[in-house]
């Protein structure tokens, strides 16, 4: 299992690879191993935020434009959708213990 979100159809193949990967529509927030094996607290979350949502969302949306603006100074950039992706207690690949655990957003 990798820090990556799959959009349209599953990865078989966990191990990371060359960045894009051809024909994997994917979110990589983070391209590295970890271990989310059955029995491990490991998990992770999901929240989206919608410009129709409440004023916590349109604070999001509007962090996000400027982070993105910020980088991208010439690109009018306004977000109408933004996903929140939440991995906690994950620990590398492979783990033996849980002792080495991140949370990574």
């Amino acid at each position: 299992m990798n820090g990556y979100v799959s959009l349209r159809r599953p990865v078989v193949d966990p191990r990371p690879q060359l960045f894009p990967v051809p024909r994997r529509a994917m979110i990589a927030p983070f391209w590295a191993d970890i271990d989310l094996s059955v029995g491990r607290s490991a998990s992770v979350y999901y929240r989206q935020y919608t410009d129709d949502d409440d004023d916590d969302a349109q604070g999001v949306l509007a962090a996000a434009a400027d982070m993105i603006g910020r980088h991208t100074p010439d690109i009018d950039f306004v977000p109408t959708s933004v996903a929140k992706i939440t991995w906690t207690d994950v620990p590398p690949y492979p783990s033996a213990t849980t002792a080495d655990t991140e949370v990574r957003q």
